[in-house]
């Protein structure tokens, strides 16, 4: 990359908010820190191999002059506002089978995943203040989808529309 990058000044700013807002409500749930918190570019979030990651990732983006919907009009289009669907999540390891070694698993506790899912609530719950606590001009808050336990990791992500006036 050159030093000389013009950032966009639509979404940008709107992303990093949410990245801010995430560390900092993710530092006062009382859980185990969350290693890293990423913008994440692309269609999938590279998975943290710490097991503690929060990330804020563009999902689309589409012109709006009347949020959250996408503009129909050609004309209207090349001058309305950007509109971005986000996605704002958190992970964590998860408790997963012991395989012995005569082939035998041994399925996590119920007291182990209880702990699981009262984590993964409480990051939920975290992410919801991030982003309701964001300076963002225009904001709408869509679905939580969990993600996991395959590969070791369980947690989820809020969708969100976010965009200026």
């Amino acid at each position: 990359m050159r030093d000389s990058l013009v950032e966009d000044q639509d979404l940008w700013p709107l992303l990093v908010e949410l990245l801010n807002n995430l560390h900092t409500e993710l530092g006062r749930t009382g859980a185990d820190t969350v290693n890293t918190c990423i913008l994440a570019p692309g269609q999938q979030v590279p998975w943290d191999e710490t097991c503690g990651m929060g990330w804020v990732r563009l999902v689309s983006a589409f012109p709006s002059t009347v949020f959250p919907s996408a503009e129909g009009s050609y004309r209207a289009s090349c001058v309305a506002t950007l509109v971005a669907n986000v996605e704002v999540g958190v992970l964590r390891c998860a408790p997963n089978p012991e395989q012995l070694p005569g082939g035998e698993l041994i399925m996590p506790s119920t007291a182990e995943q209880y702990a699981a899912t009262r984590l993964q609530l409480s990051d939920m719950a975290a992410v919801r203040r991030a982003i309701q606590n964001a300076r963002i001009d225009l904001k709408l808050l869509g679905a939580y989808s969990p993600v996991g336990p395959q590969g070791g990791y369980v947690g989820g992500s809020w969708a969100v529309s976010v965009g200026r006036e």
